[in-house]
């Protein structure tokens, strides 16, 4: 799975989401996020995402806590949540903290989705 990085504000909701790559063909299936600090403390074990359909998951409630950076990871388990399916590699997230940003004379923002800022470096 890709790892993607997003920006967002201390204590603005953002959205935690998974997509598994085959889509829907090998569902039933669960997923759980771990959210820990940029130090690596478990800030949130094993939270469940919804099935919002083709094998998209989603939890959207998250708070961003004010720390420099977290990382989630997402991993795919039975339809019970229980067992891991290791036909699935971790996917990862990293958000960082919007008031750390400091981009360069390239840098434009091109979009903001809830919080989190979308940002495009042009080459030199």
């Amino acid at each position: 799975m890709p790892m993607s990085v997003f920006y967002a504000s201390p204590n603005s909701t953002i959205a935690l989401a998974s997509q598994l790559s085959d889509g829907a063909v090998s569902l039933p299936k669960s997923v759980k996020a771990t959210v820990r600090s940029n130090t690596g403390v478990v800030l949130v074990n094993s939270q469940p995402l919804v099935h919002v359909g083709n094998g998209l998951f989603t939890y959207a409630s998250y708070v961003m806590p004010d720390e420099p950076a977290i990382t989630v990871q997402y991993v795919v388990y039975d339809a019970l949540g229980v067992q891991v399916d290791e036909s699935y590699a971790v996917g990862v997230d990293h958000f960082l903290r919007s008031t750390d940003i400091s981009f360069g004379s390239n840098a434009v923002v091109t979009h903001v989705i809830y919080d989190e800022y979308v940002v495009e470096v042009a080459d030199d």
